[in-house]
């Protein structure tokens, strides 16, 4: 990464960074490992949802909301959405607007995106809530504004569920997963996407014919960083070494001289920071305690049942 990249050097060294040497995704050419993201595969997708769609009615929540940022995943997550509804239930869109730099103009290319779609749309102005966060809490880190920008549109996103009673679809991907390229949190009570690298959303894309849907073709966030300014590398060559440290467990090196990639050093950052994602974006609790509630459980029905 270079000394000019408005990535801070705190945020960089999380990430893999830019490898040396080229890596071309034609290194991967005989690794099948994407699936055929085609009309079988929209239609399972398409059936989940409509199943989990009517199990949310058990809870109240009739409808549906997203966020909608104009990118691939979100633009994906739509379309998959207004499928799975059937005309039978709402489908939201909704957008934040925080203030930063640039917003008017994307907010206005967000909105022709959720148009493109036929999807109801809602911009939401979440400048002056931001402002009052960053007064009262003005100490910071090098990764407080991003991870406070996103828990407030996720925030957001939450109270329009609220108010018109709806399930919350997370527009997370696999890959994002893998990496934790998102915030900690709960992102909503679905994810469609959760097991689908980033490289099959785009062609899932593709076959629900979305592409020329989206105000943003290059992952990640204009006003902190794209991905592959701190991964070094696109998806395309991300996703295939992320199945083959994650699915077939395979190691740095083994990668490295399989595939005729220099940086074994690179890869090993990568597989670093999979591994320890689930420390951040995990909820863990002590098995002592799991035991205690089961008892407390056993207790109070086998009270029930002598009361019986």
């Amino acid at each position: 990464m270079s000394r000019e990249s408005r990535v801070s050097r705190d945020v960089i060294a999380a990430f893999p960074g830019v490898p040396e040497g080229s890596i071309s995704a034609r290194a991967f050419d005989g690794l099948d490992f994407q699936r055929h993201m085609d009309d079988q595969a929209i239609a399972s997708i398409v059936t989940f949802l409509r199943t989990e769609f009517t199990r949310m009615e058990a809870a109240g929540l009739h409808d549906v909301v997203l966020g909608l940022s104009g990118g691939l995943d979100s633009v994906v997550v739509v379309r998959l959405c207004q499928l799975a509804a059937e005309g039978a239930r709402q489908v939201y869109a909704v957008t934040v607007d925080l203030g930063r730099p640039g917003e008017a103009a994307r907010a206005a290319a967000i909105a022709r995106s959720a148009g493109s779609l036929g999807v109801r749309h809602r911009l939401i102005d979440g400048r002056a809530c931001r402002q009052t966060m960053l007064d009262a809490s003005p100490a910071r880190g090098p990764w407080s504004d991003i991870n406070t920008d996103t828990r407030l549109i996720h925030g957001f996103i939450f109270r329009a569920a609220d108010a018109d009673s709806c399930s919350v679809v997370s527009t997370v991907d696999y890959s994002e997963n893998l990496l934790g390229r998102h915030t900690e949190g709960f992102y909503g009570q679905l994810e469609p996407l959760g097991s689908t690298y980033k490289t099959e959303v785009r062609e899932l894309a593709k076959s629900l014919g979305v592409l020329d849907c989206l105000s943003d073709v290059r992952p990640g966030c204009e006003d902190y960083w794209y991905d592959d300014e701190v991964l070094g590398v696109g998806y395309d060559v991300i996703d295939p070494i992320l199945y083959l440290l994650v699915e077939q467990q395979r190691m740095p090196q083994w990668i490295s001289e399989h595939f005729g990639i220099a940086d074994v050093g690179w890869i090993e950052r990568l597989a670093r920071r999979v591994a320890i994602q689930p420390l951040r974006l995990e909820t863990r609790c002590p098995e002592v305690a799991n035991r205690f509630l089961r008892q407390q459980r056993d207790e109070n029905g086998s009270a029930n049942l002598r009361s019986q």
